[in-house]
């Protein structure tokens, strides 16, 4: 078995397309290889911020995917960001929309309260 670093393919597979491109020009490991390719103490440098920068950006995703009340409270703010715009643009269009989640939370209360009364 040779320990000499065996050829990589010069294109990415397209079986999986990524998210984002990697804008690393320096050549990667490939697993199987014993050792990696020489490179000067600055070109380390540049592909290590490079790891640290696409590691922050994976755990800052990571982090909005999993905090779902963060996310909720976004997605409220945005809402009632809507809807003052849409208060400022036609005002009875949004008082249709509140007379009409008004019917439907009071048809939710009756039929509750009609279900309980049959027990």
């Amino acid at each position: 078995m040779s320990t000499e670093p065996t050829a990589r393919p010069t294109a990415r597979p397209t079986a999986r397309p990524t998210a984002r491109p990697s804008t690393s020009t320096a050549p990667k490991v490939v697993p199987g290889n014993a050792t990696p390719p020489a490179h000067g103490k600055t070109e380390l440098r540049a592909e290590a911020v490079r790891a640290r920068a696409e590691l922050a950006s994976t755990l800052d995703a990571l982090e909005y995917k999993l905090n779902l009340p963060k996310r909720a409270h976004r997605a409220q703010a945005r809402m009632a960001q809507r809807l003052r715009q849409l208060g400022e643009d036609n005002p009875a269009a949004l008082l249709g929309l509140a007379a009409a989640a008004a019917a439907v939370a009071g048809a939710v209360v009756w039929i509750g309260a009609r279900s309980v009364l049959k027990r």
